[in-house]
């Protein structure tokens, strides 16, 4: 069974860093 969900981003994302210095929020992979 293929669960699916949609995430919305907004912002800079600092605290997020370094993890956004590469990749836009929404590319980030999830736990």
């Amino acid at each position: 069974m293929a669960v699916y969900g949609i995430v919305l981003v907004a912002g800079r994302g600092e605290r997020l860093l370094p993890l956004t210095s590469t990749r836009p929020k929404p590319l980030l992979p999830l736990p």
